[in-house]
């Protein structure tokens, strides 16, 4: 899929969750949010220019889901395909993918 048909999947969803749900559409937010905090740090994205820090993304998902999940998703995108470059004198280092993971 390509991003802006997942970006509207999302907007549709949301929209549908807050129509629709009670107190899940917070709950549902507030993971999303968590998501993308945890997948932006894993990412480096604040060694990206014209990105945020990953709590910046945090708060924005939080507050604006229906505009700041599809924006992040399409920078990330971006970054994945090397379509945004480094910032100046910045290099990535590795990430360990079991950051998140309890125990070894």
């Amino acid at each position: 899929m390509k991003p802006w048909q997942i970006n509207i999947l999302i907007v549709i969803g949301l929209i549908l969750l807050a129509l629709f749900s009670r107190g899940i559409g917070s709950l549902a937010i507030f993971i999303l949010a968590l998501w993308v905090y945890g997948d932006s740090r894993k990412l480096q994205i604040w060694k990206y220019e014209k990105t945020a820090a990953p709590w910046e993304y945090f708060f924005a998902v939080l507050l604006l889901a229906i505009v700041a999940l599809p924006y992040y998703i399409s920078k990330r995108h971006k970054i994945k395909n090397g379509k945004i470059p480094l910032r100046n004198g910045l290099t990535l280092t590795p990430v360990d993918d079991h950051s998140f993971r309890l125990g070894k």
